[in-house]
């Protein structure tokens, strides 16, 4: 894309961004590199940047995945880059996209904050942004995901009805300091309300497996009494699963995850994990793709957030979900 035309297209969505009402917050990919130089593949039309939070996180790759696949059936090219935690990184990987003149940069951001000058560097280079699954503090772009005050909400909302009088729990936070982390929780514990259930004790397992098996590990040997764990994502819900499947203290345990991985869909159907809240990464490129393609046609964009409401997956749907998401059933 011309750059005058990159410059019209930034005019048109920062004009659009401040008319827009605010509402709330795999397979293999046809690109990867560790860095944003590394081997794009063109497939003709746009290009696009893509610099993921984590390729560890199953979700965040999960999504990234589905974007990759979409943009090709689209005939963009997609470069993508894995921040790998690393918010320095990202900033680099957004800045090699500028360098590159690619067409339009999305973020998975690692912190809501910092990724910010990254942002304001691609709005002075005239790319459109979006932010996808992962808000940011400013800069103009597109928020493309779900509003995880709300995930945080309906589990609080499963979780009152769903244990059993004077119950005891546990919570397993995501990583520090990262804003859909802090929302989760927040949503939680503002909406739980069971005055007979006791929270023991809360952690954070950085969203990862091990560290949620390693954390219920110590928990089981603290407390003799579980009946809940709460998860701000499936990873940590799993790994939790793992170590209380191996101290034969899983059965009867209310469990509930987030992201409704495949991992987590395949234990809600095997009966071992309650639910999980949907955070539909096949939506959620969808309309990544969408808006992408309204902003290269040089459309008005009308919503600065578009918000798409996370889903309780439990054993009654789990066949439904799992068909629709992963193409088949456990």
């Amino acid at each position: 894309m011309k750059k005058t035309m990159r410059k019209r297209i930034a005019v048109l969505l920062a004009g659009a961004i401040m008319m827009a009402m605010v509402s709330g917050c795999g397979g293999d990919s046809a690109a990867e590199s560790d860095g944003a130089a590394g081997g794009e593949e063109k497939t003709g039309g746009y290009t696009i940047g893509f610099t993921n939070m984590a390729d560890t996180d199953v979700f965040c790759k999960y999504t990234m995945d589905q974007f990759v696949q979409q943009a090709g059936e689209k005939g963009w090219s997609v470069t993508t880059a894995d921040a790998n935690l690393d918010t320095f990184k990202q900033i680099q990987q957004v800045d090699t996209f500028i360098a590159s003149e690619v067409d339009a940069i999305v973020i998975e951001a690692v912190d809501y904050e910092a990724i910010v000058p990254g942002i304001e560097a691609a709005n002075e280079a005239g790319i459109p942004v979006i932010c996808l699954i992962c808000d940011a503090a400013g800069g103009d772009f597109i928020y493309i995901g779900s509003d995880n005050y709300q995930c945080g909400q309906a589990e609080a909302e499963f979780f009152n009805k769903a244990l059993p009088e004077n119950a005891k729990i546990v919570y397993l936070a995501g990583t520090p300091g990262l804003n859909h982390s802090t929302l989760r929780h927040q949503g939680f514990f503002e909406n739980f309300d069971r005055d007979d259930v006791e929270v023991l004790a809360e952690l954070s397992g950085n969203f990862e497996r091990e560290e949620g098996m390693k954390i219920m590990q110590d928990w089981l040997q603290a407390y003799p009494q579980i009946d809940g764990v709460v998860s701000a994502n499936d990873q940590m819900a799993l790994g939790a699963i793992q170590a209380m499947k191996a101290a034969n203290r899983l059965e009867g345990v209310v469990i509930c995850g987030v992201d409704a991985t495949e991992d987590g869909m395949q234990a809600i159907k095997d009966g071992e994990m309650t639910g999980s809240m949907l955070y539909n990464g096949i939506v959620q490129a969808e309309n990544a793709i969408l808006t992408l393609e309204k902003i290269f046609n040089g459309d008005e964009i009308k919503e600065k957030r578009i918000i798409s409401p996370f889903e309780l997956v439990t054993a009654d749907n789990v066949d439904e979900y799992s068909q629709m998401v992963y193409g088949k059933t456990f």
